[in-house]
């Protein structure tokens, strides 16, 4: 039997069936709701019963209706019928014409009447809220009867009371009305209690003050709650539920007839036919009267009720244990009238708030800072809207018409002694110093503070005039600091820089004279080589000009013995051709072949 989230109707209609971002998950928390019941002391059998009536609840939201003949209603989708009486052990028959008929106890005489589509509607709905209601009040009990041992029943206890906030939509019904009286009750009790407290505060410091006096609600919730003289809007509500042939504009007639013009805090929307307009602590809202009556009805037929009086889960049995008083009282039996919603909303908060001023309250306000459920996104105008629905306005001025702004005395000492530093402590006797530091402060009403037993009590106007003066003190101080800090950063700074341009220096003066002595070393060797050079030069040149002379010498001689011998080999060339004149050679040929005998006979001497 188990589906989509989104093929039930109860749950689909806004929409949103899954938180974007993953951030819950369904399945651990379903785990964890297992394990808180168990806690509980609530068995597997309990629980599963607990998740059968809940499934019944879902699936009844998917039953649908048709017209059928004469004004009557007909199933469009039998089948679900099927799993809701599957699921909550009961006759299938038996609870499916409970669903379309209505059987009504005149006079002794009993009439079953068939009911149409939208009336059948009706009482599928008011059948799904009382099986959850009553799921949800039997929930609360087992957990008080847990946590609330017998012994410890009638001593001190600590409750938690977690309500909606103020509700304005765009269309404001039955349910707004109820939530918004709530809120306009507990804000009332909530402003006592303020207005209280300030009270004990001033008079245990005894601090001298006037009457404070605040706004208070109690007209708001005259208008709605009150019977005598004139009945509020429940009363006439119920009123109108008591007549056969009333209806929502006979209701919204009666609340012009008896409040438009004469109550402060009511008026008729103008612009809208169907709708009032109350003046509420937090803000003007407009109801749709649409419904109201049925809403405030909102009780089962007894064909309904006997159905899940028979059924076979123990758990139904046990939220439907009175059924038979409240079929008694739909019957006539009983000399009691069935209490509506609204006055069992009325007296249940009148309970609530008989609780609250008997205990001592701690107040936690939940601030929802925007609507995509996503972090670090905070609406401004949403916060605002929300600080004001919780009544946070008219506490801040209950506040602020006294001394909202205290101190401990060491506190305050601590913390505005630098305005007055010719004010010294004594000891430990800080209210003193106080004593003496105040009236040293320019303020333009002396009532701008007094000075407690235990506390320093201060207007706001004298706190942003302390406050401006510690902050101009402190932020001229952070400035020299600053200053100091900044100098401090420069000097170390520019020393490390100055080390730096010295060793720097240091490094090129040494690279400088080390360039310079290089160079100058270069040039010396340079100049003792070209000086050896030329010195060297200058005798090889001497020296070769003197092997070059020799050589001369030595060619000439030997031109000179080689002309000589040239000659004289010529003359006996010339003489032996005298003598041999019949030798056919020349005197060339003759001299020739002398020459070459000579040569080879110094070559052999050599």
């Amino acid at each position: 039997m188990i589906q989509e989230p989104t093929t039930y109707h109860y749950i689909n209609q806004s929409g949103i069936i899954q938180i974007p971002g993953g951030r819950v998950d369904d399945a651990e928390d379903f785990s964890r709701t297992k394990m808180a019941l168990s806690f509980l002391k609530l068995d597997e059998n309990k629980q599963r019963e607990i998740f059968r009536v809940l499934g019944g609840v879902l699936q009844l939201g998917n039953v649908e209706f048709a017209p059928g003949p004469h004004d009557s209603s007909e199933y469009k989708n039998p089948n679900v019928i099927a799993n809701v009486a599957k699921l909550l052990e009961v006759d299938e028959e038996k609870l499916k014409q409970s669903l379309v008929k209505r059987t009504m106890v005149v006079t002794n005489q009993t009439l079953t009447l068939t009911l149409k589509p939208e009336q059948a509607e009706e009482s599928r709905d008011a059948l799904s809220k009382t099986l959850y209601s009553r799921l949800f009040q039997w929930l609360v009990e087992m957990i008080n009867l847990v946590i609330c041992k017998a012994e410890t029943a009638n001593s001190a206890f600590i409750g938690i009371l977690d309500i909606f906030g103020f509700e304005n939509f765009k269309v404001n019904s039955f349910e707004q009305l109820c939530i918004n009286y709530a809120n306009e009750k507990l804000q009332q009790h909530f402003n006592h209690h303020i207005f209280k407290l300030e009270q004990e505060e001033y008079d245990k410091e005894k601090i001298n003050w006037s009457k404070i006096t605040f706004k208070d609600n109690q007209e708001t919730i005259d208008l709605i709650e009150q019977l005598k003289p004139k009945p509020g809007i429940i009363a006439l509500l119920d009123e109108q539920c008591r007549f056969p042939k009333a209806s929502d504009k006979t209701f919204l007639d009666q609340l012009l007839l008896n409040y438009e013009g004469k109550h402060g805090n009511f008026d008729k929307n103008k612009r809208v036919q169907n709708q009032f307009i109350i003046k509420h602590y937090a803000g003007d809202v407009s109801y749709t009267i649409t419904s109201f009556l049925d809403k405030n009805r909102d009780t089962l037929f007894i064909d309904l009720l006997n159905t899940m009086n028979t059924s076979k889960m123990s758990l139904i049995k046990t939220l439907f244990k009175d059924v038979q008083s409240d079929a008694d009282a739909q019957s006539g039996g009983a000399k009691k009238q069935v209490r509506s919603v609204a006055g069992f909303f009325r007296s249940q908060l009148g309970e609530l708030t008989s609780i609250l001023s008997s205990t001592y309250g701690h107040y936690v306000r939940c601030i929802k800072p925007n609507m995509v459920q996503a972090p670090d996104n905070f609406d401004d105008d949403m916060v605002l809207a929300q600080l004001r629905y919780a009544g946070m306005m008219e506490t801040i001025k209950i506040r602020r018409n006294g001394y909202p702004i205290r101190y401990p005395h060491d506190d305050f000492w601590k913390r505005y002694r630098m305005l007055v530093p010719a004010v010294a402590l004594s000891g430990t006797n800080y209210r003193k110093a106080c004593d003496d530091m105040l009236p040293k402060v320019q303020t333009e009403d002396p009532d701008d503070w007094q000075n407690g037993v235990t506390k320093v009590f201060l207007r706001e106007r004298m706190y942003a005039l302390l406050e401006d003066k510690r902050s101009y003190l402190l932020s001229f101080s952070a400035i020299k600091c600053q200053a100091f800090w900044r100098m401090a950063m420069v000097r170390g700074y520019f020393c490390e820089k100055r080390d730096a341009c010295r060793v720097l220096q240091k490094e090129m003066k040494a690279y400088l004279a080390r360039n310079h002595w290089t160079k100058a070393r270069e040039g010396s060797i340079l100049f003792q080589s070209v000086a050896r050079m030329l010195k060297i030069r200058g005798k090889f040149k001497s020296d070769l000009h003197k092997k070059r002379e020799e050589e001369r010498k030595k060619k000439e001689e030997a031109e000179r013995k080689r002309k000589e011998e040239e000659a004289r080999i010529r003359k006996m060339a010339e003489e032996f051709k005298k003598t041999h004149s019949s030798d056919p050679r020349s005197v060339e040929e003759i001299m020739k072949d002398l020459l070459n005998k000579s040569e080879e006979e110094r070559a052999e001497e050599e």
